[in-house]
């Protein structure tokens, strides 16, 4: 089983955005720390710079200049989860050296700041956590016993600074689905170690991963009430590709991953591939409406019980948009999918549009 290596981010980012009225401020109220942050991101997205060192060791200063400076700040973890995965947009093969550099340049920015006497201790936890989310890159791209043991050893000096617990629970979780690209088994003894962990935001990662590593290896059993007020039984599509959406009305992301599948639901369903949402609404009343105004055809699950229903939270579907996609036999393959990956899901599963 895999997960897509978006939640990677999606999981840091989301743990220390905060609350999303941090996140969209107008001009006149933003903080230093806010242009900061978009100083950063607007580097990075300058899609016209020329790669090349200049350019890395730019970048770098920018990301960690304003960690340092802003260590708690809402979009610290987004800046983690970006100066951490960079090496892995460069996909130009002339200039695949720009990746290693980058590796090794950040991990000296990152050593050079961590040894000065001035920084603080928030300082140095959050250098820490690039540094640890780094080797988590790392280890889930190029797994190896040394990377799987550079990753562990930086979690594990990481637990040892002054403030960095908000870091740790998303890097554990990394370290989770690492071990799992060698070892299922490693991952489920990771997972059960978790579970046992005084902090209960770690012990809720071991639990969430083992809920997955369950439905991975033993067949969905789920009878569900829909939300025309039948029932949803799994069993039947054993033989199909079943693939989960689980949205709200007020979810904007959600409800455009939706109309993103709208024209694949009846091919795909000729194909053996099932499209099943699970809605996050309370108000059935208002849910029936906007089904029938946008005229889905697939069916929606429906227990009125938001993100706390018992699927959703068997597969961790919390923060949507989420997804869960399972195989012919039933078990659980992948979450995170979007609508734009499906189609390579599919087929590695043996699904093939017709052309």
């Amino acid at each position: 089983m895999h997960r897509s290596l978006t939640l990677a981010a999606v999981g840091l980012a989301m743990i220390l955005a905060g609350p999303l009225s941090a996140q969209t401020k107008s001009a006149k109220d933003k903080s230093p720390g806010d242009v900061a942050a978009e100083a950063f991101f607007k580097l990075r997205d300058d899609k016209d710079a020329t790669l090349d060192g200049t350019r890395i060791q730019q970048l770098q200063k920018s990301g960690l200049d304003f960690l340092v400076a802003y260590p708690t700040h809402a979009k610290a973890g987004s800046v983690i989860t970006a100066l951490a995965n960079f090496g892995g947009t460069i996909k130009d093969k002339k200039l695949l050296p720009m990746r290693e550099y980058w590796g090794s340049q950040l991990n000296y920015e990152i050593l050079n700041r961590r040894t000065k006497s001035d920084a603080t201790d928030e300082a140095k936890a959050v250098l820490g956590a690039v540094d640890a989310t780094y080797a988590g890159y790392v280890a889930r791209t190029a797994t190896s016993r040394e990377s799987l043991d550079n990753f562990r050893a930086k979690i594990d000096r990481l637990n040892d600074l002054e403030g960095a617990g908000r870091y740790l629970p998303g890097l554990e979780r990394d370290y989770i689905h690492a071990l799992q690209n060698t070892s299922g088994r490693q991952a489920e003894v990771q997972a059960t170690k978790l579970m046992e962990s005084r902090d209960k935001k770690i012990a809720a990662v071991g639990r969430e991963e083992m809920n997955l590593i369950e439905l991975g290896r033993a067949p969905l059993e789920l009878k569900a009430a829909t939300l025309g007020g039948g029932e949803f039984d799994a069993a039947p599509l054993r033989g199909k590709v079943v693939y989960f959406v689980f949205w709200s009305t007020a979810n904007e992301a959600s409800v455009k991953e939706l109309a993103a599948l709208q024209d694949l639901y009846k091919p795909y369903q000729k194909l053996g591939v099932e499209i099943v949402t699970v809605s996050h609404d309370t108000d059935q009343a208002a849910l029936a409406k906007f089904v029938k105004d946008k005229g889905y055809a697939w069916p929606v699950l429906f227990d009125g019980q938001g993100d706390k229903g018992a699927f959703s939270d068997k597969v961790n579907a919390h923060n949507l948009p989420a997804s869960a996609l399972f195989n012919q036999q039933g078990t659980l393959v992948s979450t995170g999918v979007k609508a734009s990956q499906l189609e390579p899901e599919v087929m590695q599963l043996g699904i093939k549009r017709k052309k």
